[in-house]
């Protein structure tokens, strides 16, 4: 205790002949222990700032969780401009300066401490957002979910923090919010079909219709899904083209999407000539069952003789192919109609063409 008390005579026997000399009617020994406070604090900052990062990084280093290193990454975004200020605030409450400087370091320690929580805040929100849309399986997915939420996130934040910066600094934004209201107001009917845009692109984020590189058709359209953005959603049509349809007019409209379509289900029809023998047309079902059942990627389902048509007999046969892969399916359908041709060649069936005949009759005149 009488250590401290030495001390503290020491400084201001010290600081004594500086009492008398002043500047802008503030002693000179007040900005001295000003320089010294500032000087104290801001290395105290600097080096529990490193301390601090070093113990955690020891730690992540052990567990290695996500948080950890987020909360590493928050740390080190502390800006050296929020340690000058606060260190100028704490060393103005402790020596005794000009009013009105004292002011101006409030208020200007007041800015940088609201500018450095909205980065705090924007930086947790924007981890928790990535943690939420985590989706291995799709990348670029995540990143356009991220980068929606977090321009709304940063919007929202960053309105606040001069909200508050404002009212700090003496400001009545009574008036500013209520002119903020109106205008946000006439900004909404004005960027109407955008912001449809924008919150249908969270719609398909949140419900997950479909995702990239999935295989999907929107009307008369069709073609694989190359990129969901916050506007608008590009698919890659058969014929090569790009086609950029709106998020809204996608929300609006049925998708019917084969990316998760575990079978596909074929139906096709054989038209076989009128007046073909019943022995043979006995047969047909058979033939076209066991072509089916030894073609890859298929299941029988039934076949049938069907109807009379107008101008042949139809059969009718349905099968599922075990893929999604429109390719796989084509080849499967391929061979099955090649072998069907070969059968029939064989078999001495004939196929029906869409053909009329015409009986004419002459009624004889008896005399």
């Amino acid at each position: 205790m009488e250590f401290f008390q030495t001390i503290s005579v020491t400084i201001d026997n010290f600081l004594l002949p500086f009492s008398k000399i002043m500047i802008f009617k503030t002693p000179l020994n007040e900005y001295i222990i000003f320089a010294f406070s500032f000087i104290l604090f801001f290395v105290l900052f600097t080096f529990s700032k490193k301390y601090i990062l070093a113990k955690m990084k020891k730690h992540a280093q052990r567990n290695g969780t996500p948080p950890d290193y987020t909360f590493i990454n928050t740390i080190k975004n502390i800006k050296l401009i929020f340690h000058i200020t606060t260190a100028i605030f704490i060393s103005t409450k402790i020596a005794v300066l000009n009013v009105a400087l004292e002011k101006f370091i409030d208020s200007l320690f007041i800015i940088t401490l609201i500018y450095q929580i909205i980065l705090l805040t924007q930086n947790l929100g924007i981890y928790f957002i990535r943690k939420f849309w985590h989706n291995p399986e799709d990348e670029e997915e995540n990143a356009n979910a991220v980068n929606g939420l977090s321009l709304i996130l940063k919007i929202i934040i960053w309105t606040i923090g001069f909200l508050l910066i404002m009212t700090n600094l003496g400001f009545k934004i009574s008036a500013l919010v209520a002119s903020l209201g109106v205008t946000s107001i006439a900004v909404a009917f004005a960027l109407q079909s955008i912001l449809a845009d924008i919150f249908s692109s969270f719609s398909i984020y949140l419900d997950t219709p479909f995702r990239v590189n999935d295989f999907i058709i929107v009307g008369n359209d069709m073609g694989t899904v190359k990129k969901i953005g916050i506007k608008t959603t590009r698919i890659q049509a058969l014929g090569g083209e790009e086609l950029v349809i709106s998020n809204y007019e996608l929300t609006r409209s049925r998708i019917r999407n084969f990316k998760l379509m575990e079978k596909r289900r074929i139906i096709f029809h054989l038209n076989i000539k009128y007046g073909t023998a019943h022995d043979k047309l006995n047969r047909i079902p058979e033939i076209v069952k066991g072509i089916i059942t030894n073609t890859l990627h298929t299941e029988l389902d039934r076949v049938h003789f069907k109807e009379f048509g107008d101008f042949s007999l139809i059969f009718e046969a349905v099968y599922y192919i075990t893929s999604n892969d429109y390719n796989i399916f084509m080849d499967a359908q391929q061979k099955i109609n090649l072998e069907i041709v070969k059968a029939f060649e064989t078999e001495g069936i004939e196929f029906a063409f869409p053909t009329q005949t015409i009986h004419m009759f002459q009624d004889e005149i008896q005399s």
